[in-house]
């Protein structure tokens, strides 16, 4: 069913048995189907250019949002949830009797979305689904309605083994196909993470959590979304993260580091009404440069929940840093709002500054991990944090080295991060 305001049977029990027995749940937004009805005649529809057509398109789709809601239990705030992108490699353009309504790699008008419990970010994020096609069968001058064919032109969608017999395939799209792709992204991470850091096996949930929330990205097509294909009317950042959540993986970032990129990752538990600092060191050949740095930080967790309450999520943890106060880079966020990204159990923020950083020598970043008081709250809360520091390729700074220098010769008192490092292939 359709989330509104009420946690589903279904999510209640994703969110208990995560928490119990530490098991990260991926799952998709769901798909809509049926037509639409863009404010456009038929032949406009089918006469425009990709960027018209996806206009009508998205102006229709926010303008009928309770029909596009999450399905259950995606509202699930322990689990991932995951939405769909119009992309697939078929190469089929369409024609007259089968339009393709979107360019590439926008928002696929299938993928459900609109927040979750407490307006908190649902989906998490989006991976391509495939393609569908739309047909019309009005014509000229009346009024466009925009049917789902049947099926969709042959070969559009992702290639899958078909359930008829192990050697024929079919192609489908949906969410279901982007949370399967999601659902290996997490593997592969964890598997990598392994190989390098000796995280406890008790934190594999929480740590592919971050990890796949971690490399999100809105991109360009965060930017794209917020002038062409959101209602202009105020608050376009917060209906682009309802609508894409904290973006596309770019699983590069939680793979590996490199000279331009120094990925830091921590962990542990923590109790109501307690805080822990972690401390990244910041690197010197930074000092005094204008040019664009890029900061991410990712805090996720498992939350146990009262289900009696209003409340519901009992661990509520968050992260703040002295980014500003070191005048590495600016407080704004780039991205989802901050606000947004503490009512789940992932907090996610992108900072960014090309003003000159003028800390000293042997300055540390420091992160802050705080768990709100909570009487209820009578376990630890495991968690996992993750921070990126980088800057452009061409800058040629080894951000890297001096990073992972420091950390082997800590000064002071703290606790440091452990230095994610895998030489690419």
């Amino acid at each position: 069913r359709p989330f509104f305001f009420a946690m589903s049977p279904e999510s209640k029990m994703l969110d208990y048995l995560s928490n119990q027995f530490n098991v990260l749940f991926v799952v998709s937004t769901g798909n809509t189907g049926g037509w639409l009805n863009p404010t456009c005649t038929a032949a406009e529809y089918e006469r425009a250019n990709p960027e018209e057509r996806a206009a009508w398109t998205y102006s229709y789709i926010w303008n009928n949002l309770p029909d596009y809601r999450i399905l259950s239990p995606s509202e699930s705030i322990n689990a991932l949830s995951i939405g769909s992108l119009h992309y697939d490699i078929s190469g089929v353009q369409g024609n007259n009797y089968q339009m393709n309504p979107l360019p590439d790699n926008l928002p696929a008008t299938y993928s459900r979305f609109g927040g979750g419990k407490n307006r908190s970010l649902k989906p998490d994020a989006i991976l391509q689904g495939g393609k569908v096609f739309y047909r019309s069968n009005i014509f000229g001058s009346q009024p466009a309605e925009i049917h789902l064919p049947d099926k969709n032109p042959r070969g559009i969608g992702h290639k899958a083994v078909s359930a008829s017999t192990p050697t024929s395939t079919i192609t489908l799209s949906g969410t279901s196909n982007s949370t399967a792709l999601a659902s290996r992204l997490c593997a592969q991470l964890l598997e990598n993470l392994h190989r390098y850091i000796a995280v406890p096996s008790d934190y594999d949930a929480v740590a592919a959590k971050c990890l796949f929330i971690h490399s999100c990205d809105w991109g360009n097509l965060g930017k794209e979304l917020q002038i062409k294909y959101v209602p202009q009317s105020g608050k376009e950042k917060e209906k682009v993260a309802r609508w894409i959540g904290y973006g596309y993986p770019i699983i590069e970032k939680s793979l590996f580091c490199e000279d331009n990129r120094v990925t830091l990752v921590g962990y542990g538990s923590i109790s109501q009404n307690n805080y822990v600092e972690f401390r990244f060191p910041l690197p010197n050949c930074l000092q005094a440069q204008h040019i664009e740095k890029k900061l991410t930080i990712t805090l996720a967790w498992m939350s146990p929940i009262d289900v009696n309450t209003k409340k519901y999520r009992l661990a509520n943890l968050e992260f703040k840093s002295n980014c500003d106060d070191v005048g590495l880079v600016q407080s704004t966020r780039q991205e989802a709002d901050n606000n947004i990204s503490r009512r789940g159990t992932v907090q996610h923020e992108v900072f960014k500054g090309s003003s000159a950083s003028a800390y000293e020598d042997g300055t540390d970043l420091v992160i802050k991990v705080l768990c709100k008081k909570e009487d209820k709250l009578s376990v630890p809360i495991k968690y996992v944090l993750m921070a990126t520091l980088e800057v452009a390729p061409e800058a040629g700074l080894p951000i890297y080295q001096e990073v992972a220098a420091r950390l082997q010769n800590p000064v002071g008192i703290g606790i440091y991060c452990c230095p994610l490092k895998v030489e690419k292939e």
